[in-house]
């Protein structure tokens, strides 16, 4: 497909997707700029996040089951608020150290002894060097 199939000029098309990787090239930039370089009181969270972003999911899903997600608990603005609340702080206790040991199975169960078995190289005889 060319731009002509999506009813653009090429020239357009060519700007707008120049426009589009400088802006993400911006944004990148951004990012890394406002990473900290030193350790801070969030850098343990942060080194953390693969339960929070593995499990959230189910905790939404189980939230959504049990109606507590549902249209009329976006209705308000207050209700929104302690949506957005109810998330922060989730996804806080979601990145501690307690969480982190009690799902480490679920999360990043030791391959070592698998992967072991499976690279395995077969013994050498002795009378090859």
């Amino acid at each position: 497909l060319g731009y002509r199939a999506l009813g653009v000029a090429p020239d357009a098309g060519m700007a707008w997707r120049l426009l589009g990787l400088g802006t993400a090239l911006v944004a990148g930039a951004a990012v890394l700029a406002w990473v900290p370089r030193r350790r801070t009181a969030w850098t343990g969270l942060g080194g953390r996040t693969l339960p929070a972003f593995l499990l959230h999911g189910l905790l939404v899903r189980a939230a959504i089951g049990l109606g507590w997600l549902g249209p009329s608990a976006q209705t308000t603005r207050l209700a929104q608020g302690l949506l957005v609340l109810g998330a922060v702080v989730l996804a806080v206790l979601l990145c501690t150290r307690p969480v982190e040991r009690a799902t480490r199975w679920l999360v990043s169960p030791p391959i070592e002894p698998w992967l072991a078995r499976r690279l395995r190289v077969p013994a050498r005889e002795s009378g090859t060097p």
